[in-house]
């Protein structure tokens, strides 16, 4: 397509992500939920110029083979491939977790959960991560509560980052594996919000206001 591997990547994350987002949205509207119908649009239109540059069916493909891989382990996919394509921005700081320091903080931040007897249908586990990034750290937590028996409806991820495009990573892996979660573009130290991305879990099952 004549294109850069960066903005390939780009475009289907926003393709894919936005996808997921306007069906939940739609969803939620008939379920007589309210949104920011211009963002709602604005996501439409970006869509729709995007495929139009595209092979439907290679993108169809694209995400058949993310969903097989988180599928087969629940981990940072995208994440990996960003950094094996060397597309993140080193000189702005931009830099990844490896997969076993992620590990490391996930195991030492949940040191201390409470039992699952003490959580009742009103309390749950937040996960937050101001800068969220691929998700790494978020999914990997995320397991450790799985694998503890936690439900999904007992922990719930906020995070945020700087560049739209890390945090529509963590937004699309985090929604196909059905994590309730809100990711904000936005600039955490300056509490800045550029755009929001509840997960479908999270915006069709009454977790957010």
């Amino acid at each position: 397509y004549g294109k850069s591997s960066q903005t390939v990547f780009s475009d289907f994350l926003t393709i894919t992500a936005f996808d997921i987002l306007v069906l939940s949205e739609n969803a939620y509207k008939n379920l007589g939920g309210k949104f920011d119908e211009d963002k709602h649009n604005s996501r439409i239109s970006e869509i729709t110029e995007i495929k139009n540059k595209y092979n439907n069916e290679l993108l169809i493909k694209a995400t058949i083979i993310l969903m097989e891989a988180l599928t087969e382990e629940r981990k940072d996919f995208l994440g990996t491939i960003f950094e094996e394509l060397e597309l993140g921005d080193a000189r702005n700081g931009q830099f990844f977790t490896p997969d076993h320091i992620a590990e490391i903080m996930a195991e030492s931040s949940l040191a201390n959960l409470p039992d699952l007897a003490e959580l009742n249908d009103k309390k749950y586990i937040t996960i937050s991560d101001p800068c969220i990034g691929s998700g790494r750290l978020a999914i990997q937590a995320c397991e450790k509560l799985r694998n503890k028996g936690f439900s999904y409806y007992q922990y719930f991820v906020e995070g945020r980052d700087i560049s739209r495009t890390p945090a529509l990573m963590s937004y699309l892996q985090l929604s196909l594996l059905g994590v309730p979660a809100m990711i904000i573009w936005g600039d955490s130290l300056a509490d800045t919000v550029f755009d929001k991305f509840p997960t479908p879990i999270a915006l069709l099952n009454g977790w957010l206001p």
